[in-house]
């Protein structure tokens, strides 16, 4: 988890990214909204950008799949009541084109507030990197998928743009149970998960990694598997469209100043053995609270400019991973749910005692 977002050949920085992660239950596959402020680094218009989430996406033959969403929900930001604001209340500024304003306290001054504010374009269309099923299979099979936002206006240079974006994956836990398995965990109560979190930057050198792993391992044998020379033809056009040609470009640059990311724990119970690394820090009491959300406690870390002013020696911003465990309890499972169901069969039992007495 954790999203990765950059401009293929053109330079860019994330000025704020609110990543906020709600868990499935039972089988713990993430839902998660993004809400990132865009900054055009370049001299040219940005028209496109491109979302890396290392998650699956897409079924085994490459084919989309109904349980997954990839989707552009930018409107959704001056919504007040919207479920993914995670309590922030974005400010409209009318002109042309809109404007939004976001207040928060600055992480350099907790006494100060900081405000991020940006234009508003709704309607950006968000579909897969690329159509061809033989490179969504390969995304599967090395656990990532790869999608590109047409921006319905370009990003002018200087320009600071807002952008909503809605995912649910098929992927999450270590575990990744589903199916039979998945039944049985919840019969018996096993329902124990543990993710592992890369950063924004991280996931970019990673799925570069990723894909040359891959390719060794075809290469390797070649000689003996008569479709490698196939699937080395799709790994290649793959490679050289998304990695040679986006992710690591010498033209393609992130710059990040404030990137938090946010698990809510409902309806898991509390994250526990939580570790990280790289550039990275814990924010708040962990959990937090948000007011205006029922189910409201939520653990957060954060990455950046100003949210890590001095960085670990051989890192840069973005570059973390985090480990945590947690678990879900099925409502049959519950000690009220099960007092509850003792109550009705003592009750009902009762009422059997009385009638036959009588």
């Amino acid at each position: 988890m954790c999203i990765s977002l950059f401009a293929p050949c053109q330079p860019i920085r994330i000025v704020y990214g609110s990543e906020s992660v709600w868990l499935l239950a039972p089988s713990g596959v993430p839902e998660i909204v993004a809400d990132v402020l865009v900054q055009n680094e370049d001299t040219k218009p940005i028209e496109d950008l491109i979302c890396v989430v290392p998650q699956q996406m897409f079924h085994e033959d490459g084919t989309n799949d109904r349980r997954t969403v990839y989707e552009d929900i930018t409107a959704d930001l001056i919504n007040p009541s919207s479920p993914f604001s995670g309590g922030e209340i974005y400010e409209v500024i009318d002109g042309t084109p809109l404007r939004l304003r976001l207040t928060l306290p600055d992480p350099t001054d907790p006494t100060r507030d900081i405000t991020y504010d940006g234009t508003y374009h709704g309607n950006n269309l968000v579909h897969s990197f690329s159509d061809s099923p033989e490179h969504k299979v390969i995304m599967n099979q090395r656990m990532f998928a790869a999608f590109r936002i047409r921006l319905v206006a370009p990003i002018q240079p200087d320009e600071s743009r807002w952008l909503r974006l809605h995912l649910r994956c098929l992927t999450g836990p270590q575990e990744n149970r589903a199916g039979f398995a998945l039944a049985k965990a919840w019969l018996l109560n096993d329902l124990g998960m543990s993710f592992h979190v890369s950063g924004p930057t991280k996931v970019r050198y990673d799925i570069d990694k990723n894909l040359r792993v891959m390719r060794h391992g075809l290469v390797v044998g070649r000689n003996s598997d008569p479709k490698a020379g196939e699937v080395l033809a799709d790994l290649d056009s793959l490679y050289t469209d998304l990695i040679q040609n986006g992710a690591t470009h010498p033209s393609t640059a992130v710059q990040i100043s404030d990137w938090r990311t946010r698990f809510f724990k409902h309806p898991m119970e509390s994250f526990v053995v939580m570790q990280s690394e790289g550039a990275v820090r814990t924010v708040g009491a962990q959990p937090n609270y948000v007011k205006r959300q029922g189910h409201n406690a939520y653990y957060e870390w954060a990455t950046g400019d100003l949210q890590v002013p001095v960085l670990p020696q051989n890192t840069e911003q973005g570059y973390f991973s985090i480990r945590f465990m947690t678990r879900y309890v099925p409502w049959l499972h519950k000690t009220t749910t099960l007092l509850a169901i003792g109550a009705i069969i003592l009750s009902v039992v009762s009422i059997i005692v009385v009638m036959l007495s009588g």
